[in-house]
């Protein structure tokens, strides 16, 4: 998908660095994995969409958007497209996918429609991304200030 928000503005050389950029900021922050590179590629290519629609980010930038998902794919799936089935939901066929969201709703889609959808729920509230309750504002908070933390480290 072209960065289009990009290209009207900025010299071909430049948009290529900053995509380049964004991209080893996606795979920093997603970590290691079996689909890492393909699942960082449709990260920043969701977030981009994101932003070239005018949606404001879920966290203080887009940057830190790419954060915020990776470390939620390196928490939910390690950073794979088929994790293997550790929690109940995954065993039970309920969640799926690199985001483990629910089996029925991504069945079909592509990486990159999964995370355009996954930051659509979280621009509504990360907690319940995380489950219900305190524990899940909790640790919804951690993933943000760790995907916070890995942006402000790599600039």
């Amino acid at each position: 998908m072209p960065v289009a928000f990009l290209t009207d503005e900025l010299p071909a050389r430049y948009v290529r660095r900053m995509i380049t950029t964004i991209l080893a900021l996606a795979l920093q922050c997603i970590g290691p994995g079996p689909d890492a590179p393909q699942i960082a590629a449709a990260v920043v290519q969701a977030v981009e969409w994101r932003a070239a629609r005018g949606l404001p980010p879920i966290t203080e930038s887009p940057a830190g958007d790419v954060c915020l998902v990776g470390r939620f794919i390196a928490h939910e799936s390690g950073a794979a497209l088929s994790p293997r089935p550790w929690s109940w939901d995954s065993r039970g066929g309920v969640s799926c996918g690199a985001l483990q969201m629910r089996c029925a709703r991504i069945a079909g889609h592509s990486v990159f429609w999964q995370v355009a959808a996954w930051l659509s729920d979280a621009s509504k509230g990360l907690p319940g991304m995380c489950g219900y309750g305190a524990a899940a504002q909790r640790m919804a908070a951690a993933r943000r200030n760790e995907a916070l933390e890995a942006v402000r480290a790599a600039l």
